[in-house]
């Protein structure tokens, strides 16, 4: 009976003892995890003041001569050798100066041969001229002493009546002057001039070569004159003038610059639209990959902070009059590369200006200026 009531009390003890720890267990896993918010932590912290802040854009390109030509021969012909200036790249040349002169002897008789067509017409006219043209006569009579086979016609004498017009007409004299100057405005096709000051970038031809008809040469740039495209998201569109001047630069090397053209056509795949900017200069080249600076207007009671700040693109933490942190509401108004302009930050509002791992609001902190 002894071992029996024995057994009972400590069945029953156990059993106590099994629902107490159960219990415990069970709250245990109930309770909430808390933050020991005695434990200060040292946070960089800056009070802020809002104040108007430009709207800089970053955006870069590639720059290419504004004046580039494509060289092409209107002639075919062989391209003379031993001139002291080759057409060759790098090479530079003024304005009018010779790029390429090609032989011309074969087409320059054939010129010669008009010309002294044209002499004999004259001739055969001047006696008639003399008769029925008198008040003329020295006129013409000078012109043709004057016309020179090896030198370029001149205009013909103005007739002085619509019957001596009409006798000119006749006799062809006016056609074969035409046919003249065709042929001279053809041979000097011969000669390439610079149409400017610039230099030879490309060069498809070498002395004594033969140049066909409609052959491209060249190219030929004012290394001087450059142009930058920049394509800009159309979200800034309203914002872009051409009285915005954009900073172009790149190592050491900058210069400011205005636009010269917005293209009113936004790109359907980026939605983009490209600026055009256009300035002189001899530091920068022709090829060369450089960056710019857009500044699209001012955003006023505002404040620039970096992007890492930014959390969801919605808050940033600051520090609340207690030391514990809080978050803070803001109103992106504009990305930069690594800065941003927002609105929503009171003035005197302290915010944490580096990263810091685990951070919750309601956490304690000791600010530390920077």
């Amino acid at each position: 009976m002894r071992k029996t009531i024995f057994s009972l009390v400590v069945g029953t003890i156990i059993l106590l003892l099994g629902i107490y720890i159960s219990n415990l267990i069970i709250d245990l896993n109930k309770t909430e995890i808390t933050y020991n918010n005695e434990s200060l932590t040292s946070v960089y912290a800056q009070k802020i003041s809002n104040k108007s802040n430009s709207m800089i854009l970053n955006s870069s390109g590639k720059l290419i001569s504004s004046k580039r030509i494509n060289l092409f021969s209107e002639v075919s012909g062989i391209v003379k050798v031993n001139r002291k200036k080759k057409f060759k790249e790098g090479n530079s040349f003024k304005k009018n100066e010779i790029l390429v002169e090609i032989i011309s002897d074969e087409y320059y008789a054939t010129v010669q041969q008009s010309r002294s067509e044209l002499k004999n017409k004259i001739a055969s006219i001047l006696p008639l001229i003399n008769i029925d043209f008198k008040e003329n006569f020295d006129n013409w009579n000078k012109y043709f002493l004057d016309l020179d086979v090896n030198k370029e016609v001149k205009p013909l004498p103005i007739a002085k009546s619509e019957k001596e017009n009409l006798f000119i007409s006749a006799k062809s004299i006016e056609s074969q002057y035409f046919n003249v100057k065709n042929k001279e405005e053809r041979l000097k096709k011969y000669i390439i001039k610079a149409p400017f000051n610039g230099t030879i970038i490309k060069s498809n031809i070498n002395e004594g070569s033969f140049i066909s008809l409609n052959q491209q040469i060249g190219q030929f740039i004012d290394p001087e004159k450059l142009e930058l495209e920049l394509s800009i998201s159309s979200k800034y569109y309203d914002r872009l003038s051409l009285k915005n001047k954009i900073k172009v630069f790149k190592d050491d090397k900058e210069t400011l610059a205005p636009i010269k053209r917005i293209n009113k056509k936004i790109d359907e795949l980026t939605q983009t639209v490209s600026v055009f900017v256009e300035f002189k200069s001899n530091e920068f080249k022709d090829g060369e990959f450089v960056e710019a600076n857009i500044n699209l207007g001012n955003v006023e009671n505002s404040y620039l902070l970096s992007r890492s700040l930014l959390v969801n693109d919605e808050f940033i933490y600051g520090v609340s009059s207690e030391n514990s942190i809080v978050k803070i509401n803001v109103e992106p108004i504009f990305y930069n590369k690594n800065s941003a302009i927002v609105k929503g930050i009171e003035d005197d509002t302290y915010i944490i200006t580096e990263f810091i791992p685990d951070i919750y609001e309601g956490m304690k902190v000791k600010i530390i200026d920077k």
